[in-house]
């Protein structure tokens, strides 16, 4: 398989992912500024729902390397959310306040880009 067709594996995987967490299943884009964020790491993903609030992180990579999603919310607070199970199901749920920001990194291994959102 080629890079390419890794990456873009991975990015169905993970948009698939989101959009199950946060409950979004075949949804009309609604206003502008809907959208979904994410930030990968190798397999390892945290994200954003496109209604801003709704979160998920996933550890896919069983390599012992804990996985922490780092979300910059809109007040300003930064919160972190962590998964080690090597697993497809991980961590979810929802914010009081919108996400302006997102990313990843594992542990022993390094961050991935912010992702605005």
């Amino acid at each position: 398989m080629t890079a390419l067709r890794r990456a873009s594996t991975r990015v169905v995987r993970v948009a698939a992912g989101l959009m199950v967490a946060s409950g979004v299943l075949a949804m009309a884009a609604g206003p502008a500024g809907a959208h979904e964020a994410y930030a990968s790491h190798g397999n390892d993903y945290a994200g954003v729902a496109s209604n801003h609030r709704d979160w998920i992180v996933r550890d896919l990579e069983c390599d012992g390397n804990r996985v922490t999603g780092h979300f910059t919310l809109s007040n300003g607070i930064t919160r972190s959310l962590s998964d080690g199970s090597c697993a497809s199901g991980g961590p979810g749920g929802t914010f009081t306040s919108p996400v302006t920001r997102v990313r990843v990194c594992e542990a022993n291994v390094g961050c991935s880009a912010w992702q605005y959102h």
